[in-house]
């Protein structure tokens, strides 16, 4: 039986380095843009909301422009 709190894919899984990769790159982007992160504010604060959603956004267009 799996833990909960065992990972879904394992760290040297080519999917897990792909998403990493993606995940870093958008974080990357958005610090060259001037855009917050969301680690820069006290959770659950608005400013902290706003930021996560962005990040959301951001990563699903990165995704949303990997080829197949």
């Amino acid at each position: 039986m799996e833990s909960e709190n065992e990972p879904l894919l394992a760290w040297d899984h080519a999917l897990y380095r792909k998403a990493r990769a993606v995940a870093l790159s958008v974080r990357a982007i958005r610090k060259a843009q001037g855009k917050p992160c969301h680690e820069d504010f006290e959770p659950d604060s608005p400013e902290f909301l706003a930021a996560e959603e962005s990040l959301v956004c951001d990563l699903l267009s990165a995704i949303a422009a990997l080829p197949d």
